[in-house]
């Protein structure tokens, strides 16, 4: 089972690869919230993205975490 720093590592990957812009705290929670699955981080991370056009920045949204709530509660 990988580590959340496993996860954050390969999230980062990929924000730096689709050139998403997201903050630092939203990165970790997603690995948190990821409970050790890739696919998972991966899933939430196009889904965050897809809600705020390719760009979610911590300070462009009143509530992130409510949003991963939704999208955990979506699966």
């Amino acid at each position: 089972k990988p580590s959340v720093k496993d996860i954050n590592t390969k999230l980062k990957k990929i924000i730096e690869d689709k050139k998403i812009s997201i903050d630092e705290k939203i990165i970790n929670d997603i690995a948190i919230s990821a409970k050790g699955a890739f696919r998972d981080a991966e899933t939430i991370l196009e889904q965050f993205a897809s809600f705020n056009d390719i760009n979610f920045i911590k300070n462009e949204t009143t509530d992130y975490v409510e949003l991963l709530n939704l999208i955990f509660d979506g699966k």
